[in-house]
């Protein structure tokens, strides 16, 4: 059956209102989420995809894949939320090695951003604009080194940062570092600065939110106060690059017929997308990717070669979530695959960690599961082969140390 946008719209606003309120009675974190979704429905119908994206006629059975496989995809958050909801204070001990992850974190992170710092402001003075049409014209941001990819790689570690800045008002044994860390947490968006990638400030603020609904009831209230000062600096630098770059690269979009319709296809559209984009990757995907363009780090464990991968189709360059990337794989085999390892895997290690009680554990491994969904509102940020690495890595490590850090019902 085909439907056409507005229909499509009320549908996922529907399911995701429904999905949403009953989370809404509980407080857990895992109410963002349902958020996220409702907003994303919503935009589809204030800018509709047939006027901002050119997009037409959906099949009604895609849409409702598409709310299915999003809302399974947050039982682990489910499951972690329903773990901590009755703790109230968090504990840390072994102080020693909380001091060294500080430490090491600010110089690792401090020296990420000096090197990538004078490509982030010649993005910033070149304007959105010229960077994306060069890239488009296959012409790189950074260099080729070991060092981009070590700087690059500590950005985008950058959700670790937030967290330890959090712990800084949860603890004041580590209050002299939280300046420090704070700007540490901005390496995520110095590095998206270079590509004057609007997603990587999106995504900052997603993953700052999460964390703080996650640890907020950790954190006394005159700590809460502190904080707003911190907040309002980063609202304020995130709003301000952000808005130069969205009026840059959409003031004057070709086939809109003013600065305020482009303005609006390239800021609300921005959110409204995904499902449309997923929709017709269904319909229109004929040649599939294999793992050379989002799994490479398979193709390399299985000796095969990472062949090049054209995209021939509009919709493989847009938002349609990660779900479309997952499908473009092998289809409907490589979604429903993908998307069952990914709820087991980590369902299964919080159980783990839960039952065990290593709760830094469970924390460092929610931060990735957060920071691999809040991504994937938008596309599979990590597909590169070192972003496969990095989430091999980011999931070993809570089994190497669980930081020395306890929930506890009480004090």
């Amino acid at each position: 059956m085909i439907v056409n946008s507005t229909f499509s719209a009320c549908l996922l606003i529907l399911i995701f209102s429904i999905s949403f309120l009953r989370k809404w009675k509980i407080n857990r974190s895992s109410r963002l989420i349902y958020s996220l979704f409702l907003i994303m429905a919503t935009a589809g119908l204030i800018a509709p995809p047939e006027k901002y994206q050119d997009i037409f006629n959906f099949n009604l059975f895609s849409i409702l894949i598409f709310a299915f496989f999003l809302l399974i995809t947050t039982f682990p958050w489910l499951f972690f939320d329903k773990k901590i909801e009755n703790f109230t204070h968090i504990i840390i001990y072994k102080y020693k090695s909380w001091h060294t992850i500080y430490i090491v974190s600010i110089i690792l992170s401090y020296l990420s951003i000096l090197y990538i710092l004078p490509y982030a402001v010649k993005g910033f003075i070149s304007g959105a604009d010229v960077v994306r049409g060069n890239l488009g014209e296959g012409i790189g941001v950074l260099p080729e080194s070991p060092f981009t990819t070590f700087a690059v790689a500590i950005g985008l570690i950058s959700p670790y940062f937030i967290f330890l800045f959090f712990i800084t008002f949860i603890d004041v044994e580590f209050a002299r570092y939280r300046i420090f860390i704070f700007i540490s947490s901005f390496n995520y968006i110095i590095a998206s600065m270079a590509f004057t990638a609007r997603d990587g400030y999106v995504i900052f603020l997603l993953v700052y939110i999460s964390l703080y609904v996650v640890l907020r009831k950790f954190i006394s209230e005159p700590s809460k106060q502190k904080m707003k000062k911190f907040s309002i600096a980063a609202l304020f630098l995130l709003a301000s690059i952000l808005g130069k770059f969205t009026f840059e690269r959409f003031s004057d979009v070709k086939g809109l017929n003013s600065t305020k319709e482009s303005l609006v296809s390239g800021s609300i559209g921005y959110f409204s997308q995904q499902p449309y984009v997923f929709c017709k990757t269904i319909e229109l995907q004929e040649n599939y990717h294999g793992f050379s363009l989002r799994f490479p780090l398979i193709n390399s464990i299985l000796q095969k070669e990472n062949k090049p991968i054209y995209r021939k189709l509009r919709v493989e360059t847009m938002f349609g979530t990660w779900l479309s990337e997952f499908y473009s794989v092998s289809g409907y085999k490589s979604l429903i695959i993908i998307v069952i390892i990914f709820i087991l895997l980590f369902y299964l290690t919080f159980r783990y960690f839960s039952i065990k009680q290593k709760h830094g554990s469970l924390m460092l491994t929610f931060i990735l599961y957060s920071m691999l969904m809040l991504q994937g509102l938008f596309y599979f940020r990590l597909g590169s082969y070192s972003g496969n690495q990095l989430i091999v890595s980011l999931l070993v490590l809570p089994f190497l140390s669980d930081l020395g850090l306890r929930f506890v019902k009480k004090i």
